[in-house]
């Protein structure tokens, strides 16, 4: 697929153009929004519901996968590191990991094929 992305959720491909139905725009923001609440799996269940039907889908709930994965992996590892006294110096940084969660969310609801940042080719073919 080309990296260049028209605003009206239409992707060019060689040949052939995708266009986003609302229904997989809203189960891409969902994507991003659940592990808020659900952590890996609300994603998850997205991924194996939604991910055979829709490329865009399935893109953004692996990002969301990815992203919750290297979050987690870092908050045991600080854990680790500091005997738990890193975890309270990471709380701080929560809500605006929870700020970045949604804006990507809505920009997905946009259909925007937006990541997050350095893991933003995983998911795509």
């Amino acid at each position: 697929m080309s990296d260049d992305f028209d605003s009206d959720s239409t992707i060019e491909n060689d040949a052939t153009a995708l266009v986003l139905t609302d229904d997989e725009k809203t189960m891409a923001l969902l994507a991003h929004i659940l592990p808020i609440g659900t952590g890996f799996i609300g994603p998850l269940i997205i991924l194996l519901v939604k991910g055979d039907d829709s490329e865009f889908v399935k893109y953004h709930s692996m990002q969301s996968l990815a992203f919750m994965g290297i979050f987690t992996v870092s908050f045991v590892a600080l854990y680790i590191m500091t005997c738990g006294l890193g975890v309270i110096l990471m709380l701080p940084a929560i809500p605006f990991i929870m700020a970045g969660q949604v804006y990507i969310g809505i920009q997905a609801q946009k259909g925007q094929w937006l990541g997050y940042p350095g893991i933003d080719k995983i998911g795509r073919k």
